[in-house]
């Protein structure tokens, strides 16, 4: 589905976005560590690079793009109320489980509340212009692999176990993304097209 901007602007061009919140290098870094230790089983794998690490809070797909202003009007107001916050990463998991895993995650403890209440404000405000509401509860988390196939289900399931309360690291959140992915032969790669700081300081568009 194309979403259009509000004016219905003529020759728009259409990319395709998702709303996220950053994650700073040195997080990305002990990420990377976790997928080394995953790596060493030989399972099938294909591994989120540093570059496309995120949290992601929405997927929009296909927009015009001359509709980033209302978007981005409505993430502001999705933030306004709440203030810069600590998000505390421990642990790994999958979805949908450990019997037939497709996603290897790490989890958000500390500052998970904060960001359900910016993604359950923000969904409503997004299906204003067109785009649907979020059939599932949203669970924080960053993806860092999406699995083909497991060699050793039970050796998998025990290095879940052993990592399930590992310390991976803390960070500010202070603003969400608007981010076009672009699909290239050597990988996805993202260009930020808005940002809306937290608490309601000045926006920046890119």
């Amino acid at each position: 589905m194309t979403v259009k901007n509000e004016e219905d602007e003529v020759g728009s061009k259409t990319i395709r976005v998702f709303i996220s919140v950053e994650i700073p290098d040195e997080i990305k870094g002990a990420l990377q560590e976790i997928q080394q230790v995953f790596r060493e089983s030989g399972d099938r794998v294909t591994w989120v690079r540093p570059q496309g690490m995120h949290i992601t809070l929405k997927f929009l797909g296909d927009i015009e793009e001359g509709s980033i202003p209302g978007i981005g009007a409505r993430m502001q107001k999705a933030v306004d109320g709440i203030e810069p916050f600590v998000i505390h990463l421990v642990g790994t998991g999958v979805f949908p489980g450990t019997k037939k895993p497709r996603v290897l995650w790490a989890g958000i403890r500390e500052g998970a509340e904060d960001l359900k209440k910016i993604q359950e404000d923000l969904d409503p405000l997004l299906s204003e212009i067109g785009f649907p509401m979020e059939a599932r509860p949203f669970s924080p988390h960053i993806t860092m692999g999406r699995i083909k196939e497991i060699r050793d289900p039970k050796r998998f399931k025990a290095w879940i176990e052993r990592h399930r309360e590992a310390e991976i690291g803390s960070m500010r959140a202070a603003s969400i993304h608007l981010f076009q992915s672009q699909l290239r032969p050597d990988g996805a790669f993202y260009t930020e097209k808005f940002a809306a700081p937290l608490g309601g300081a000045k926006v920046l568009e890119i």
